[in-house]
């Protein structure tokens, strides 16, 4: 049986599980509200958290879209189809994809 926790709590544990790896804000969103949150507070504290620098959408976007294409070696296509499950905005997943270096693509793409 889980216990509900109070927010103070709460923004604990969403900077810690912000701390392990980046998160992007709906994630963060779904997991405060997985601890019992109502939809409101968890919006209230996703928010937060963005102004103190735990969770920042360009950056969940850029550090994706790299991680995709040098460990997974996926193309741009596949990349943009996965990372808009994570609700992000048009403009942040398009600047996270245009930083992919083209010569390096261009390579994968060749081998």
């Amino acid at each position: 049986m889980s216990r509900k926790i109070d927010i103070k709590e709460a923004k604990q544990k969403a900077g810690r599980f912000c701390a392990f790896r980046e998160r992007s804000p709906n994630e963060l969103f779904e997991k405060i509200q997985s601890w019992g949150i109502a939809e409101e507070s968890a919006a209230k504290l996703v928010n937060e958290l963005s102004k103190e620098g735990y969770v920042d959408e360009q950056r969940f976007a850029n550090a994706f879209c790299n991680d995709k294409f040098e460990f997974n070696s996926w193309g741009r296509q596949k990349i943009k189809a996965h990372i808009y499950a994570h609700k992000l905005s048009d403009e942040a997943v398009r600047s996270a994809l245009e930083r992919i270096d083209p010569e390096k693509y261009f390579e994968r793409l060749l081998s």
